[in-house]
């Protein structure tokens, strides 16, 4: 049983997310929260529980579309991608930057994929124009993990 939705949605504009905690995409108390930006240039600054975090049995999103953004936290454990089990149940957190060049204290990283706990994840995609580029009318693909090789995704000359 859901007992509560927060959703803040965001289309464009450089914003400025400020808490303490238990907001910015945290889902808490059999709560779902979701966090949702657009555009722009943002910066998003929370001690603990937040951005794309959740604890007691629920779901937390952070998703935010493009921009250079900055993340700033406090308590690299309990933000950007935190979930767990608890009280019997499982949390499930999740944290997405779909682009541009971002800075991140604490956990994250720009370009990269990260485990935020036992049920949390993080990703910061590329910015756009740092994607494959065509050689010779091939695509060119670097060696993503050491299982990747024989499997069409070594780096072509």
């Amino acid at each position: 049983m859901i007992t509560s939705i927060g959703t803040l949605l965001d289309c464009a504009g450089d914003d400025s997310y400020i808490s303490k905690g238990v907001s910015q995409g945290e889902g808490h108390d059999l709560g779902v929260g979701y966090l949702l930006d657009g555009q722009g240039n943002d910066t998003y600054s929370a001690c603990d529980l937040s951005q794309g975090a959740a604890s007691h049995h629920r779901i937390g999103i952070l998703m935010d579309k493009g921009g250079d953004d900055g993340y700033l936290s406090k308590d690299k454990e309990t933000t950007k991608g935190h979930g767990r089990f608890s009280y019997g149940y499982g949390s499930v957190g999740i944290f997405l930057d779909l682009g541009g060049e971002d800075f991140y204290s604490a956990k994250g990283k720009d370009n990269s994929f990260w485990i935020g706990t036992t049920y949390g994840i993080g990703i910061d995609f590329p910015h756009p124009s740092e994607a494959p580029q065509e050689r010779d009318g091939r695509r060119s693909r670097k060696v993503r993990s050491i299982s990747d090789i024989g499997h069409g995704h070594e780096e072509r000359p």
